[in-house]
Parts: C-alpha cells; structure tokens; sequence
C-alpha cells in the first residue's frame, strides 16, 4: 500500500498548487534567515517587520522556525521531498525546540522525522498541537516553571471591567477552564459568572477528568497537559481512580461515563480534518448510525463539534473507522483524507 499524505497528492491539481504557494512562501521567508542566532536575528527581524509592517515577534518566529529546521537534516530532507509542513506546524517545532542543545538535535530529528512521515494513504498531516505535544513528551515532566511560579493578576480593561489572568501548570489551566466552562452550561450563566459562584462556595459537584499512563505513571489532561507535583498533591486528595472501558459495548444509545472518559481520551478533540474544537465542547457520535445497527462502542466512536457532527448527518460529508480509531473521511465528489487520534489513550504522538 502506497502511504501519503492527503495534501501532498500531486494527482490533485489543488495539492500541486498548495506546494507551489507553501515552497514560495518558505523560500521567501528563508532568504532573510542569518547564519547563526544572536544580535543579527533581532536585526533582521526588526527590519523586515518595518518592511512587510508585521509584528517582530510574527517576522522573527519564521525566521527560526527555519533556523531550526536546518538543524535537523533528516526533517529538512523530508520537507523538501513532501513539503507537508506549513508554517505553524514548523513554528511549533521551532519554539518546542529553542532551549535544546546541539547535541540533542539528532536525537529530535530522528524522532521528528520518523513522526512526520506518511504511514497510511490519504493521511492527514499531524497538527501543531499533535506535534508539540510529541515534542514536550521528550521533556522533563516539570520543567523549569517562569518566575514567578504561580501569579494571579487583574488589570482594568475598560470603565467597570477588569481581566483576571493567571499563571499555573498546563494541567491545572485546562482542568480550571474545564470547570469553569461546565459549570456556565450547567447553570446557564457566563463563564465570568461561573467562576464567582466557585469562588463563593455556591456550585454543585463538578466531575473532571484527568488520566494517568500506565506505564509511565504521569496524569495528564485529556490533551496531554501536565501538572505539576503541588496539583498532584491537590488532585490526590479528590480523585476518584476508575478503569476506562475501551472494549466494551454498551447497550442502547447512550455512551456511559466511563466509556465517554475514554474516547476523550483517545480522541481528545474533534476528529474531522483539521478541527481542533476541545471535547468539552464536542458531541460522542456513532460512527455508523444507532439507528442503522451502528453499536454503541469506543470501536464506533468519534468526537465531533456540532458544526461537523451537523455536517456528517446531513450526508454533505461521509466517514469509517477502522475499529482502531483511525476515521476516513470522503466528500461526495471521492476526495478522501483519513485522521488519526490525537489524545493520551492513542498512540498518534509516538513514532513507529
């Protein structure tokens, strides 16, 4: 079986035409890269922002995502044959990577390229977020945090109104934005609303769920965000430790609690192409109806936004899972693309 990915397809005109527009974009932006980093990166950075009247930090985030890119041979070798990676996926591996010494850039570079190679046909070219999430893998599991460790900071922003911003773990973010923001469905009132009545002591109990691997004992979010070890102390003291169900079938249509934590878990967002919508705000759908003898089972399950979920039932979009939680999907004109999961209960962000 020929692999490759959906978007370097030079069958399809519009793939020959996206590959003209991503090579010419990048050899722009690679001809203003210096040798080396240092003063004459924010030089020409600052002169091409005057120039192109962008940001310093737009102009600058390119230029390194280049410079890192020519660090690694094996990735840079595979870009120029596919040239499969836009710009954010390449800025994600130019940010992820800024702090690595040379002498671990091999060890990256096989990891990347092995990572970012086709292995199925009409595949979809791992996401940004797919790719630092594999990058912060290879990380230290508590590195060093900003100074100061944790802040909490409010500021005015207009007569009357102020803005709360605050400093924490990656885990303990998305595990407060996740209450927050079910707490404001459940109650039918803003977000701003919901985190004063937490404030107050004034809500019902609120399920979260977070997720420890097996084999590396780590409890992450549903994403792949760490806590650090004072959140581990704090989630210790509430969690509630269950078995995930993913080789079960459930009876009737509904998807029960612990089946739903898994396929959260294994899918982590929306699963059509290129949507990257939390599943928080996702529906579980059956991949071949309920209604058409479709089980109700992690094998038959998809996170899907609303948008995409409506699109799907509608048959303007068509789709299959392939029981391993890989779903291809096609438009009524054949094109096909197939995505592969992206949450902790998959196997997506580790290279063969």
């Amino acid at each position: 079986m020929l692999a490759y990915y959906r978007r370097c397809d030079m069958r399809d005109p519009a793939c020959r035409r996206q590959r003209k527009l991503l090579k010419d974009e990048f050899n722009f932006w690679a001809e203003y890269v210096p040798s080396e980093p240092g003063y004459a990166f924010e030089c020409a950075a600052l002169d091409l922002a005057f120039s192109l009247q962008h940001s310093k930090d737009y102009v600058l985030s390119r230029l390194w995502a280049i410079y890192i890119l020519r660090q690694l041979p094996q990735l840079s070798a595979l870009q120029a044959s596919l040239w499969h990676l836009d710009f954010p996926r390449l800025m994600a591996i130019g940010h992820a990577l800024s702090a690595v010494p040379e002498t671990e850039m091999p060890r990256f570079d096989d990891l990347l390229a092995r990572f970012l190679h086709p292995k199925k046909q009409d595949e979809s070219v791992p996401s940004a977020r797919q790719i630092r999430r594999l990058l912060r893998q290879q990380f230290d599991p508590e590195p060093e945090p900003p100074q100061p460790l944790e802040s909490l900071y409010s500021y005015p922003v207009a007569p009357g109104w102020a803005c709360l911003e605050m400093v924490s773990s990656e885990g303990a973010i998305e595990t407060i934005r996740e209450a927050i923001n079910t707490l404001a469905q459940q109650q039918d009132c803003t977000k701003a609303q919901a985190l004063l009545k937490m404030a107050l002591g004034e809500t019902p109990k609120i399920t979260i769920n977070v997720y420890r691997n097996e084999r590396s004992t780590e409890i992450t979010t549903a994403g792949g965000e760490r806590f650090n070890s004072q959140d581990l102390e704090v989630l210790a003291d509430r969690a509630h430790e269950r078995q995930l169900a993913t080789d079960v079938e459930a009876r009737g249509y509904r998807f029960p609690p612990s089946m739903r934590a898994a396929i959260i878990a294994r899918d982590a967002h929306c699963r059509f192409p290129d949507c990257e919508i939390s599943a928080q705000w996702c529906d579980i759908d059956h991949v071949i109806p309920y209604a058409l003898g479709g089980p109700t089972s992690m094998s038959n399950a998809q996170l899907l936004c609303r948008h995409h979920h409506n699109l799907k039932t509608e048959r303007k979009v068509f789709c299959r899972s392939d029981g391993e939680g890989n779903i291809t999907w096609w438009t009524s004109s054949g094109k096909r693309i197939t995505t592969t999961p992206a949450g902790v209960l998959s196997d997506a962000t580790e290279p063969p």
